[in-house]
């Protein structure tokens, strides 16, 4: 289901992308794909669209993209989000999603170099939030940059598995 999820966030851009590279011409865009990008470039108006893959916001075990995601259990560094961070800088807007954190009732979170612990996803969830929030506090100018957040609650998923 994880690919799924991917797979639906990756959609969205995709959509929004088809509904503005239409009106410009061929030579005048590109679309290009890394381990952890896809970025759309509009050249006459200085302009891209980027998605990132960082399912868990901190740094996880299934950070690039790879066809192993869904098979193995992740594994977060709860306090650990510079990796990813340092991609989202100096942007005009930020959309964020945590959609994927409800796929898990408990996490595996790193403790120490080598080892994990079970953490109640909540408790991940929150602490994750908080490593987050810091770094945007500590890394956006707001006068620069709009940040956004969305997520879906634990309540819809548990009623999408119930239909």
């Amino acid at each position: 289901m994880e690919m799924a999820a991917q797979r639906l966030l990756f959609a969205q851009m995709l959509s929004m992308v088809c509904m503005v590279q239409s009106i410009i011409p061929p030579e005048k865009k590109s679309f290009s794909y890394a381990s952890y990008t896809t970025v759309f470039k509009m050249k006459d108006y200085n302009a891209t669209l980027e998605f990132y893959w960082a399912p868990f916001l901190v740094e996880s075990n299934v950070d690039p993209p790879t066809m192993r995601y869904g098979t193995v259990v992740p594994v977060v560094k709860l306090e650990s989000i510079s990796k990813h961070g340092d991609n989202w800088k100096n942007v005009d807007y930020l959309i964020f999603n945590t959609y994927i954190w409800w796929r898990y009732p408990t996490m595996k979170a790193l403790n120490g170099a080598t080892d994990s612990v079970d953490v109640d996803q909540n408790v991940a969830y929150e602490r994750a939030l908080k490593s987050w929030a810091k770094w945007v506090e500590e890394n956006v100018d707001s006068n620069r940059t709009s940040v956004f957040f969305s997520s879906m609650s634990p309540t819809h998923m548990k009623l999408k598995q119930a239909l």
